[in-house]
Parts: C-alpha cells; structure tokens; sequence
C-alpha cells in the first residue's frame, strides 16, 4: 500500500462525500 493508512483514509472520506452529495 503506497502512502499507508492515509491514503485509505483520503478514499474513504472521498467516497463518503461523493455519497453524502450524491444522496443530498
């Protein structure tokens, strides 16, 4: 994995907004 947990993390909250925009 390249970057660590970090980049995990930088998709899962990017996924999370594109869902919570998406939803609204």
């Amino acid at each position: 994995m390249r970057g660590g947990p970090v980049h995990w993390l930088l998709a899962k909250h990017g996924e999370l907004k594109s869902n919570i925009s998406r939803s609204s």
